[in-house]
């Protein structure tokens, strides 16, 4: 299982369209929130009804998640971290 979040997290971090994104970090905790709580389909559910040119990217890395068949427990980590995992502070 850790090998397989490593890699999504390798392959989140790599994507141009995700590194090239300044995120909502409010929105992306939101996200987060509503996936541990409620499931993937809600939390793109919620996505639908959002504006922002960081919303198709949050669904593009939320569809990522899903393929990989990772808990919603992790996929809110890995939604709430989107920032630092694809600009890691300069001590990690």
């Amino acid at each position: 299982m850790q090998h397989k979040i490593n890699e999504l997290i390798k392959r989140i971090r790599n994507d141009p369209e995700v590194r090239s994104t300044n995120f909502n970090i409010k929105l992306l905790s939101m996200v987060g929130d509503i996936c541990k709580v409620y499931g993937y389909g809600t939390a793109r559910l919620f996505l639908l009804g959002k504006k922002g040119d960081d919303v198709k990217i949050i669904l593009k890395v939320l569809r990522m998640i899903e393929k990989e068949n990772v808990s919603t427990e992790i996929g809110m980590l890995i939604l709430k971290n989107l920032v630092n995992i694809v600009n890691p502070p300069l001590n990690l």
